[in-house]
């Protein structure tokens, strides 16, 4: 069954399959049109492999790619997105959305056909009508929406991502204004929640409230900092872990939400346990949702920061037992997630009054993404030249996405993820920062990050002419 409705620029459709109780049960539906060997296609989200995806095929399914995407000893698929979206426009000024949350695939191989799979039994869309790829572009946003500017605070100069507490950053502070010149507008400062043992090192304590050993008298810090025209930065997600054992820290948030039933279960009831054993708040449920808000407020948004690092929103599983506080499955709300997460966070800093200054960027998103987000980046790069994962990735992620409405993003200045794993090993060479820096002057925002694994890689501070290199950039 098939039936169409027509707004201003677009032509809605919708089909849906209708079945019998003596059929097979059927679980997904598909779309065929015509194409043409020279119709060249581009956006479908954040894809970092390719800018034209004519003779590919095409996941539209919310993931993390995990270390070295499409690298065989690494990694597995090219296609592999955070912020994946069921949109095109065509090299022939044609473009297809769809309304659809639940996975879904566009298979471009076949040069005269487009087909279209989603697994749901009712597929709804959107036909996008415009003279210009910009037109196409804009008639599109005005359902996923549009990105607000950014506070002049933001783009002014260099957003120094590092750790080690409060006199690392003082000393920095100092070193970078006083001896170099560097126009910091912000310290990103991942570790403010304290540190701890992961397999690969040292990660972060996911308890979101700052650690007062680690940074005694941290509001005090940011109040400093702020006086003197530079912001700080934080970090959080929607998962945690337990708090005891860490003495910086005065809550357990982890303890504080099991208790009240706060957090995603598995399709057989048990909690669900993602990255590093910790547990992922079911935004499904509306409770759940003012809780985190309310966390985001007390323990972030009161310290005086004006900003932080929005990660994850990839890991629900497409069988979770969800709150449904939203009425939906886990199926469908698996790509939404991205969105809800952002949502939270932008609503608190709504009623904090602080929506025009206060900053997140956000790596997972779909459709609907760019209402919500204030800032995008690009994931975890690896500090390679490398086309699918690498400096390369950063250039087409950032084109692609903005297809798709992502009009403000930006990458981790010389990659992410450092690697060492079946006999191969990567570090971040002195070289790649260096074009890092030229690339990210471009870019929205120009911040940097010390990557997976600090002791390996050439940092912005490691020599003078690194330092000056950077002071240039910056600027």
């Amino acid at each position: 069954m098939f039936d169409g409705n027509k707004t201003y620029g677009q032509l809605g459709f919708k089909a849906r399959v209708q079945t019998l109780p003596e059929h097979e049960a059927v679980d997904r539906i598909v779309l065929i049109y015509q194409s043409n060997k020279h119709e060249r296609f581009f956006g479908f989200g954040e894809q970092f492999s390719y800018f034209d995806l004519k003779g590919r095929r095409v996941p539209i399914l919310v993931r993390e790619p995990g270390p070295g995407r499409g690298i065989s000893v690494t990694s597995d698929s090219w296609a592999v997105s955070y912020s994946p979206v069921p949109h095109y426009i065509t090299s022939q000024l044609r473009s297809v959305y769809l309304e659809n949350t639940e996975y879904s695939v566009f298979d471009l191989r076949n040069d005269s056909v487009v087909e279209v799979e989603v697994s749901a039994l009712v597929l709804r869309g959107k036909l996008v009508y415009g003279s210009t790829p910009l037109e196409l572009i804009r008639s599109f946003t005005t359902y996923a929406g549009r990105m607000s500017p950014l506070p002049p605070w933001l783009v002014g100069g260099a957003v120094v991502g590092m750790e080690g507490g409060r006199e690392e950053v003082l000393n920095m502070y100092r070193l970078l204004t006083e001896d170099y010149d560097v126009p910091v507008t912000a310290f990103w400062l991942q570790d403010w929640v304290g540190a701890r043992k992961v397999p690969w090192g040292v990660g972060l304590v996911w308890d979101w409230q700052w650690d007062n050993v680690l940074y005694p008298k941290f509001p005090k810090m940011v109040e400093w900092l702020r006086d003197r025209d530079v912001r700080v930065m934080t970090y959080v997600n929607p998962h945690l872990v337990p708090a005891h054992g860490y003495p910086g820290h005065s809550r357990d948030l982890f303890q504080e939400s099991m208790d009240e039933g706060y957090v995603v279960r598995k399709g057989d009831g048990g909690i669900f346990l993602s990255y590093l054993n910790a547990t992922m708040m079911d935004l499904s449920d509306p409770e759940a949702r003012a809780w985190l808000k309310r966390v985001i407020m007390d323990e972030v948004l009161s310290t005086g920061v004006s900003g932080w690092m929005c990660d994850f929103g990839e890991a629900l599983p497409l069988d979770a037992e969800i709150g449904s506080g939203l009425k939906v499955s886990g199926n469908e709300f698996h790509n939404v997630y991205p969105e809800e997460w952002a949502k939270v966070n932008l609503e608190a800093i709504e009623e904090w009054g602080l929506e025009e200054d206060v900053v997140f960027f956000t790596r997972s998103g779909f459709t609907r993404s760019p209402r919500y987000s204030k800032l995008f980046w690009l994931g975890d790069q690896l500090v390679t030249w490398e086309e699918h994962n690498g400096i390369k990735s950063a250039v087409v992620g950032m084109l692609s996405s903005g297809i798709s409405g992502h009009s403000l993003t930006h990458g981790d200045i010389g990659g992410y993820m450092s690697i060492r794993r079946h006999g191969v090993e990567i570090r971040r060479s002195k070289e790649l920062l260096l074009r890092w820096f030229e690339l990210a002057a471009f870019t929205a925002v120009f911040r940097t990050h010390e990557g997976s694994r600090p002791t390996g890689n050439w940092q912005f501070y490691s020599d003078n002419g690194t330092l000056m290199h950077f002071a240039r950039n910056a600027k």
